[in-house]
């Protein structure tokens, strides 16, 4: 007994519409969160990107992968389950709901006169009801009474049941979206020709900038981007900036983040060993010396203060990388120096010279849009059936020698009735 108590008062949580919209506003929360902190990334990229403490706790959090972490799932699963019931059971509700008649003898009553003085009944009855709007009437005869009623408008009463259904569809789309769902990502420097892994695609970056603000702080980046196929022609091309990707069948190039690229050259005992480009956060490692060395970071207009390393502005008018040289695996070195500089360590030298920024894109395709878009358009005519299509009903009684007219348009309720109501 105990048990089948709980377990309809699980199904009764479930099914209702408070814990829906708490399941709702809990996931727009976390896509809130999600959409504000890039997903996917590398663990260098956040501890670049956000304060030490911000990191550690989007890492620890995984708001890193926010759409794959367990709470979002179970938070997902559980809305799910409240709309398939909301759906699923109510239906029976809503076609009970259009089939038979209902009215509120305490809120619904307009009006109660004897009928001594009518010749005829039915015709009264339904120039009053017309009226009011209600063409049709019908009639049923019970417990010793005469039930006269209308309704118009009774799709109205799957308003909210589509857009339960409609939310659902557009859930289980995302769901299959996610589950399907292609994302990479290219970065590179103007002039560059990346290509798109897992595709045949190659991306030009042909150029790239950056707006500042009159505080000297971003306001938006563009890139500037030609999409080439395998023989090098081109498919399309666009600049892109935030809120405005490049797409192309089903693919959409998002302008991300940027950083910093240099060269750097690589010398043993005066030899040039190598040049090569490389990115923030990135490493040139010679795998035959054993040695490494990472560009940490850039600082552009470079300021020491009590806290540590700063930047005063976004702009390269004092530049200053951090690096880093490993051996065999251990750190040996760790410091600042200016483009152009030789760091000297043992027998090697580098030199990091030639900055400039780079752009992040990242390339998502996601499937199941043209189902969410049913779904979608299902939610905007379930919000038209709940508004502008709300069910009315004119109901009259006669028994004994009086009628008593009932509606929910026309509300005048006099008196003191039972508050009670009656089905038909």
């Amino acid at each position: 007994m105990r048990d089948e108590i709980g377990l309809k008062s699980i199904i009764s949580l479930f099914k209702s519409m408070k814990f829906g919209l708490l399941l709702l506003g809990l996931l727009g929360l976390i896509s809130v969160v999600g959409s504000t902190i890039p997903q996917g990334q590398s663990e260098y990229f956040y501890l670049n990107n956000f304060s030490e403490g911000k990191a550690r706790l989007i890492i620890q959090f995984n708001l890193d992968d926010i759409y794959n972490s367990l709470y979002f799932k179970a938070l997902f699963t559980a809305l799910c389950i409240n709309l398939s019931l909301c759906s699923v059971l109510r239906l029976k509700s809503i076609i009970n709901s259009i089939s038979k008649v209902s009215w509120n003898q305490k809120e619904d009553k307009i009006d109660s006169l004897p009928i001594r003085k009518l010749e005829d009944i039915d015709s009264f009855i339904g120039g009053r009801f017309q009226s009011w709007g209600h063409s049709k009437v019908q009639k049923k005869i019970e417990n010793n009474r005469s039930v006269y009623y209308s309704k118009r408008f009774s799709i109205g009463y799957f308003g909210s049941w589509l857009i339960h259904l409609g939310l659902l569809i557009v859930i289980v789309a995302y769901a299959y979206g996610q589950y399907g769902n292609f994302t990479t990502a290219v970065y590179g420097i103007p002039g560059s020709l990346q290509p798109i892994e897992n595709t045949d695609m190659r991306a030009a970056i042909k150029n790239f900038r950056i707006d500042l603000r009159e505080d000297g702080g971003i306001n938006q980046y563009y890139t500037q981007l030609e999409l080439l196929d395998e023989k090098g022609n081109i498919l399309v091309a666009d600049e892109i900036y935030v809120n405005n990707p490049l797409r192309y069948k089903g693919y959409s190039f998002y302008q991300t983040a940027t950083g910093w690229a240099a060269n750097i050259e690589v010398n043993k005992n005066g030899a040039k060993l190598e040049e090569e480009l490389i990115y923030e956060g990135t490493t040139y490692i010679s795998e035959r010396d054993n040695v490494a060395i990472q560009f940490n970071r850039l600082y552009p207009d470079y300021i020491e203060t009590a806290s540590g390393m700063a930047s005063l502005s976004h702009e390269p008018k004092n530049p200053k990388i951090l690096y880093s040289i490993f051996y065999r695996g251990n750190r040996v070195d760790m410091n600042v120096a200016s483009p152009d500089e030789i760091i000297k360590w043992n027998e090697y030298t580098f030199v990091l010279k030639d900055i400039e920024r780079y752009t992040y894109l990242q390339i998502n395709k996601m499937p199941g849009k043209l189902v969410a878009l049913v779904g979608s358009v299902l939610i905007m005519l379930g919000l038209y059936l709940a508004f502008y299509l709300k069910p009315r009903y004119a109901v009259a009684v006669v028994e004994g020698s009086n009628i008593s007219f009932y509606s929910n348009e026309i509300r005048n309720a006099k008196g003191v009735y039972n508050n009670t109501t009656l089905q038909v």
